[in-house]
């Protein structure tokens, strides 16, 4: 039984839009690739697939099929702009997970952490513009900017994570 089980449980396949991060008693060891792999058997080596080519999605200001209540997702989306007027503004954050190891153990919660700031990115961009420039003009400046603003904090906190796409909706 043993014997059949070290077998049936030392191979692993990695698909074409995974890498697998493997970590041999607990510790990082190696990323795998496409393609089958051997581990060590027992627990010993663990294989932890994740998918890196997949567009994550995070919404701020709405929520298709969240259980937030839309007064929550407002608050998000109630900017002050440098002309001290409020402006709604929502958007969307596309991102990918550039780096497996990093997403697994460098980070917890990094959905918060990018939600927190996206959001905190945002007010600061928005906050240096004039509202009419907020909703009509400054639209794709606004979102370029935030797109590298975000990535550069994140790159600071080494998430492992790539901002793809910041789209500023309506």
């Amino acid at each position: 039984f043993m014997v059949i089980y070290s077998l049936t449980s030392s191979f692993y396949k990695i698909e074409t839009v995974e890498q697998g991060v493997v970590t041999r008693f607990g510790a990082f060891s190696h990323i795998a690739y496409e393609g089958p792999h051997f581990k060590l058997p027992f627990e010993i080596d663990q294989v932890y697939k994740v998918a890196v080519t997949r567009i994550h999605e995070l919404q701020f200001g709405f929520r298709k099929d969240s259980p937030i209540t839309k007064s929550q997702a407002r608050l998000e989306s109630l900017m002050l702009t440098g002309d001290l007027n409020v402006a709604i503004v929502e958007w969307i954050v596309q991102y990918k997970i550039s780096d497996p190891q990093k997403y697994l153990f460098k980070a917890d919660k990094v959905t918060k952490n990018i939600r927190d700031i996206s959001i905190s990115v945002m007010r600061r961009v928005v906050g240096d513009k004039l509202v009419s420039d907020v909703l009509t003009t400054d639209r794709v400046a606004i979102a370029s900017d935030a797109k590298k603003f975000t990535q550069e904090v994140l790159d600071e906190y080494d998430l492992g994570i790539l901002i793809t796409k910041v789209n500023l909706i309506g």
